[in-house]
């Protein structure tokens, strides 16, 4: 018999109490009918005992009488009454026939948690009926999480498990706060954290004075976090499963900083209004059921589904999201342009799985003549199905004729190079996706052209000046073998770059900074290079810098400036061509145990072999990685006050940018050293890019 079309008839005496076992009697009752001889009702179990939460328990009545037994009316009461129910409804009257049965359920909606105290939940169900000597018939019910400790905190844990018993956030299984010097976990030591890839971050903008929930889930086990807003830091571990935080925001704007490959902050409702992702590795977002009116997503290379429904939005762009196949963008405030832009924005997936975009819940929805109105064909002409949210069905019948304008390329992201002017550059691109619009500027020249998912082949444009700038979804720069017209390359202005090949050229700067999906870079046979800081790029995999101007020390920073591989692939990085190479000693001074730490090969780039054992002995230290180039010293690191700068050559111009990577201070000087004044700066990370007259060092500095 279906338990839906049960009936419940049965009375609920719920005193919690701890009781073992399921009791299990018959309660016999003589019941006289107006019209028919007496019924002897039998109800099994007559007791019963819940032991999880949101359960339901069987029960079976029988007539064991001559007469019928007609049941008038049946409720709960109780200060929990509204704890249970019964399944399939309560339909009265309900006639039991003599030797009959009836079978039913009662569901139990309550949560009981590892220890209940004694005085807890208790409702009882009063059954009524036509009987003139037994009107009501009771049945008792037991909820109990089975546990004798006494839990002081009422945090689910008693006494004899949980190592703070008076604190409720102290307990087995907790979230464990970094570097606080509580144990909130009682697994015996505080949790720590390592440096925050400061460089991937998410920024709210939140109500003041309200709690932000927020999931979190990482690109390896053991991440650490950063969650800044106003004054406040917090810094938390992160796994490879979701976890979950709160935090009342002191200011209206709140960041999260740190290598987070899930970001979920659906439902804060009202306090949250805005998102901008800087983080081309996050692969999935639901900021739904808020009140966002702006939504930056444009770049997220990476991101393969994106919850954004039942929020404010008028327009979205995710152009350059070319990883995107699922979008839930129903019940915002999209008008019928915005909707034709988001679709021509859409990535273009032919030859690949089908897409989806759900603009509407179903087709008598609010907004359904706002999405008639659109061209959906554009949607289809790239490979997504646009669809009704509530059934995944097809929207077919649209009739608008909106056509995707001509694309522009993506001016946020660039390269830039330092050229020699009027000499014809050599350059070979690869895009993140087929026809892909990109513009290369130098003074007087432009070029606009088109990209594919696949190199161009070289092809030379002229230097109208002494930069040339490429701007677009670029993925992939190969400038090699341009030697002495080539002497600066600057990139971490397009973080999703992965493939970089510059070697063979004069380079005396390059600046990969934040560059976190880039997995190879060749910039040997560069003789000026004298360092190079790859921290922020965590997915890279494959370094070849030999024949470079590296310094131990420079190498050494060089090291500790590695991602860590553990865990993952091996990396390979070879800073030297041979053992006959004039840069043996230099390589042989290095600890080379500080990459091999990090799961890196350090190699010979003639045979791919191992380098043999070196002799150095330098530490890492705090994971800022201090880069002597171009006789530039900077210190104290970290730093409270002024911080001293002094070199060989003379300065030029020093910037400032923080850990947004925002440019917000510029002192210009005309001398080989100055103390820079760091208390107006907060505490956190900035990158000090110091000009001389011999190049460009980039030091990572650490304001306490």
């Amino acid at each position: 018999m279906n338990k839906k079309s049960l009936q419940t008839i049965l009375l609920l005496t719920l005193g919690v109490f701890l009781s073992s076992a399921l009791m299990a009697q018959n309660i016999n009752l003589t019941v006289a009918d107006q019209s028919r001889s007496n019924a002897i009702i039998s109800i099994d179990p007559s007791s019963y005992e819940f032991t999880e939460d949101e359960s339901s328990a069987d029960f079976v009545i029988t007539n064991e009488g001559s007469g019928d037994l007609i049941i008038t009316n049946m409720y709960f009461q109780g200060d929990n009454a509204d704890m249970f129910d019964f399944e399939g409804g309560n339909e009265v009257p309900i006639t039991i026939v003599p030797e009959d049965i009836h079978m039913f359920a009662v569901m139990f909606s309550g949560e009981i948690g590892p220890i209940i105290e004694r005085d807890g939940i208790s409702a009882e169900l009063i059954i009524e009926n036509n009987s003139s000597n037994a009107p009501q018939l009771s049945v008792s019910l037991t909820a109990t999480g089975g546990g004798l400790g006494v839990d002081e905190d009422g945090d689910g844990f008693s006494e004899d498990e949980d190592c703070d018993d008076t604190d409720p956030d102290i307990y087995p299984g907790a979230y464990d706060i970094p570097n606080d010097g509580i144990d909130q976990d009682c697994d015996g030591e505080d949790a720590t954290t390592d440096e925050v890839n400061m460089n991937r971050y998410i920024t709210l903008t939140v109500l003041q004075g309200q709690e932000i929930s927020l999931g979190l889930k990482a690109d390896a086990d053991d991440t650490p976090v950063k969650i800044k807003n106003g004054d406040q830091e917090y810094n938390i571990t992160v796994g490879t499963s979701d976890i979950y935080v709160d935090y009342i925001a002191e200011a209206t704007t709140m960041t999260v900083y740190g290598d987070i490959k899930t970001f979920y902050c659906e439902s804060n409702e009202d306090n949250i209004t805005a998102l901008d992702m800087y983080s081309t590795v996050l692969t999935d977002l639901n900021c739904s059921n808020n009140n966002i009116g702006s939504l930056n997503a444009a770049g997220c290379t990476a991101l393969t589904t994106l919850n954004c429904y039942n929020t404010k939005l008028s327009s979205l762009d995710v152009s350059g999201c070319t990883a995107l196949t699922r979008i839930y963008c129903f019940n915002n405030n999209f008008t019928t342009e915005g909707l034709d832009v988001l679709y021509c924005s859409l990535p273009d997936r032919t030859g690949q799985s089908e897409g989806w975009i759900e603009p509407t819940l179903s087709a008598g929805f609010d907004d359904y003549d706002i999405i008639m109105a659109t061209n959906t064909q554009n949607a289809l002409n790239k490979n997504w199905a646009v669809k009704y949210f509530d059934d995944d069905s097809d929207i077919v019948g649209a009739y608008g004729d909106y056509q995707c304008p001509a694309p522009e390329p993506n001016m946020d992201r660039y390269i830039t190079l330092t050229v020699q002017q009027d000499e014809e550059i050599s350059l070979d691109l690869l895009a993140d996706a087929e026809n892909t619009p990109i513009k290369i500027e130098s003074g007087d020249q432009t070029y606009n052209i088109t990209v594919d998912d696949a190199w161009t082949g070289f092809q030379n444009y002229t230097a109208g000046s002494t930069t040339m700038t490429v701007y677009g979804n670029i993925k992939g720069v190969d400038c090699r073998d341009n030697q002495t017209k080539i002497t600066g390359l600057d990139v971490s202005s397009n973080t999703a770059l992965t493939l970089l090949y510059c070697y063979n050229n004069n380079l005396s700067s390059l600046d990969v900074s934040g560059c976190a999906a880039l997995e190879w870079l060749w910039c040997h046979n560069n003789t000026n290079l004298s360092s190079l800081d790859v921290s922020g790029c965590t997915a890279l995999e494959y370094l070849y810098c030999h024949d470079n101007n590296f310094t131990t020390e420079g190498l050494d920073a060089l090291y500790c400036s590695l991602p860590d591989r553990t865990g993952q692939s091996e990396g390979w990085i070879e800073p030297i061509y041979n053992a006959d190479s004039d840069n043996y000693d230099i390589v042989m001074a290095t600890n080379k145990q500080n990459a091999i730490a990090k799961n890196w090969a350090v190699k010979y780039y003639a045979d791919d072999t191992d380098i043999p054992e070196t002799d150095g002995d330098y530490e890492c230290g705090s994971g800022i990685a201090d880069i002597e180039a171009a006789n530039i010293e900077v210190y104290p690191n970290p730093v409270s006050g002024l911080l001293n700068i002094k070199g060989v050559n003379t300065i030029r111009k020093i910037e400032v940018f923080n850990g947004l990577g925002q440019l917000i201070d510029v002192v210009n000087t005309n001398n080989n050293s100055y103390q820079y004044h760091t208390e107006k700066l907060n505490t956190g990370y900035y990158m000090f890019k110091i000009h001389t007259d011999n190049g460009v060092t980039v030091k990572k500095i650490m304001k306490q």
